[in-house]
């Protein structure tokens, strides 16, 4: 702008005779004296030398911030003027880092590096080929392929593609998820990586893994371990479903539903009570809880949607139930019908799962019970209710299916509406019929081939057979020795002829017996407990209760094994 003033202002001169006679113009003001060159070396001899920085001032002019010209006169000029003791007594304080601090520093660099190297070989050790079964060579190790999308090596390759077969060939009839066709066609390409994540497909090969005996032919033949082979392609699923759990994909909400069915590790016991939940959250993000108004017209993807959403489901109302924890999905909130006749069972198994979770909202929850406590007109009507519910289901299955596992389910939630109310409301009359349809679970569970029992869920028939376990037991500290004495019996026989060979044939079956026979021994009593005894109080905070008794254990937290004597060696016998 400055400059724009100036080249706009107009000048007085009107040519360039105008300048050149105001050059000749004598000056106003006296010009400066002309110094000879002779003089110039004179001059530049007396001027006084430049003043060099010195090291140190004196402690006056360091405390004031003054210059000081110690070096070339002693005392300065400031303390000589001023009178004052012109003294270095003040040590110098030492410029830089304190003394160790770089040390220090290197110290904490290295561990720093030592951490992170840990981490990078922790990280590198679930995917390198650590046992000699190498479910980790699954994933290549070249440069610059992501793990996730590796091709699989030969050996184990063959492995997965027998397992992935024989999950189509099994009945998977309380988690049909997975669309065979569109599996199979992602699965397939030779030449390229599958397009399906390889959580799902860690998943569906842990999945199979456990439905199968432990002598199948596919371990043989490819020279490994079923128990090892569940394991590892478990902790792979888990490992990759926590990886990317931030992102919701469909294939995440299929693995962690092929997870959950499968019982978990006692120290592990909040895993898959997590997952059901993140899978829950994930399923409401693709609105797969509001089908009412299809997001395709595709009949076949819809009836897709509607199997894993109902899988969704009952998973949460089952964990919730072995868990004893509170409920995730609403009711209220979904409007969704079932899928097609194809799926009959697993629509029978859907209708039951709502009347579990009515009943763990109406019966289980604190607000519930507080207020059923206080009222037992309020507690006869709930039952009736609930009761002519399950009636009404039970009314619908065909008789063939009244002897195999889904019956079992349908008396373990019968038992699960009667005995909150066999310690705190005796006046229901309740305890006949939780004696009934226990010896009826337990009669029907010893039929049953395991296995069958075992590919249609140990959440569902395990926990049914508990519930069972829990009523004779209960029923041997009763006063009449007629029913004490059959309870001892039923009691030893859904112990002998339906859990224990039920965990044998499960994976890594060890640990689950000594959940069961710990729990068993939990529950023993010798005499029948009086009214107000601790005792009573024991058994009215059981039955009172929808999960295991984990905090009678002796255990907090993690689970540790302090509160079971039971010998190791009987419980590690198959």
């Amino acid at each position: 702008m400055e400059s724009a003033r100036r080249s706009n202002a107009p000048t007085p001169y009107k040519n360039a005779n105008d300048l050149h006679a105001l050059r000749q113009t004598p000056s106003p003001f006296p010009s400066a004296p002309v110094i000879p060159s002779s003089q110039l070396s004179d001059t530049t001899d007396n001027t006084p030398p430049r003043r060099t920085r010195i090291t140190r001032a004196c402690d006056t002019c360091r405390r004031k911030k003054i210059k000081c010209d110690v070096n070339t006169t002693q005392p300065c000029t400031t303390c000589r003027q001023y009178n004052w003791e012109c003294s270095f007594n003040d040590a110098a304080k030492k410029r830089g880092p304190p003394k160790g601090y770089i040390e220090s520093l290197e110290t904490r660099l290295k561990k720093m590096e030592q951490l992170l190297q840990q981490m990078q070989d922790k990280k590198r050790k679930r995917s390198d080929d650590s046992s000699p079964f190498a479910i980790k060579n699954i994933l290549s190790d070249e440069p610059g392929v992501d793990p996730k999308r590796a091709r699989t090596t030969d050996h184990t390759k063959s492995l997965a593609d027998d397992l992935i077969h024989k999950y189509f060939e099994i009945s998977h009839d309380t988690a049909p998820v997975l669309d065979k066709e569109e599996f199979l066609a992602a699965y397939q390409p030779i030449h390229n990586a599958p397009s399906i994540p390889f959580s799902l497909i860690y998943a569906v090969c842990a999945y199979t893994s456990y439905r199968l005996p432990y002598n199948d032919p596919i371990f043989s033949r490819n020279n490994v371990s079923r128990d090892t082979m569940f394991r590892d392609f478990t902790e792979k699923a888990v490992d990759l479903i926590k990886e990317d759990y931030f992102i919701s994909r469909l294939a995440t909400i299929q693995a962690i539903v092929l997870i959950c069915a499968q019982p978990t590790k006692v120290v592990n016991q909040n895993r898959n009570w997590v997952f059901s939940g993140l899978a829950v959250r994930m399923a409401q993000e693709f609105r797969l809880h509001r089908l009412a108004n299809p997001p395709t017209t595709d009949t076949k993807r819809l009836d897709l949607y509607k199997r894993i959403w109902c899988s969704v489901y009952i998973a949460d109302r089952w964990q919730a139930a072995t868990m004893g924890r509170p409920l995730a999905i609403a009711d209220s909130d979904c409007d969704i019908e079932l899928p097609n006749s194809n799926h009959a069972i697993f629509g029978h198994l859907a209708k039951l799962s709502c009347i579990l979770g009515d009943i763990l909202r109406t019966v289980y929850s604190p607000q519930a019970r507080q207020y059923l406590q206080s009222s037992a007109t309020a507690s006869g009507i709930l039952i009736t209710r609930l009761e002519s519910n399950l009636e009404q289901w039970v009314g619908q299955i065909p008789e063939p299916e009244k002897k195999r596992p889904l019956m079992l389910c349908y008396y373990g939630i019968s038992l699960m509406l009667y005995r909150p109310f066999i310690a705190a409301s005796p006046s229901l009359g309740v305890s006949e019929k939780c004696t009934e349809i226990a010896r009826k679970l337990v009669d029907l569970g010893s039929a049953i081939p395991k296995l069958d029992l075992v590919r249609f869920g140990f959440i569902f028939t395990g926990y049914s057979i508990y519930q069972s376990v829990l009523i004779h037991l209960y029923d041997m500290t009763r006063d009449c020795s007629e029913v004490a004495s059959s309870a001892h019996e039923y009691a030893r026989k859904s112990i002998d002829e339906c859990l224990m060979p039920l965990c044998n044939e499960l994976a890594d079956a060890p640990e689950m017996k000594m959940l069961m026979i710990s729990t068993v021994n939990l529950l023993k009593s010798e005499s029948s407990p009086n009214a107000d005894s601790e005792e009573s109080q024991k058994w009215k905070r059981l039955l009172g209760s929808a999960g295991p008794p984990f905090a009678d254990l002796g255990v907090e937290g993690e689970l540790k094994w302090t509160g079971w004597n039971y010998p190791n060696a009987m419980l590690l016998q198959k």
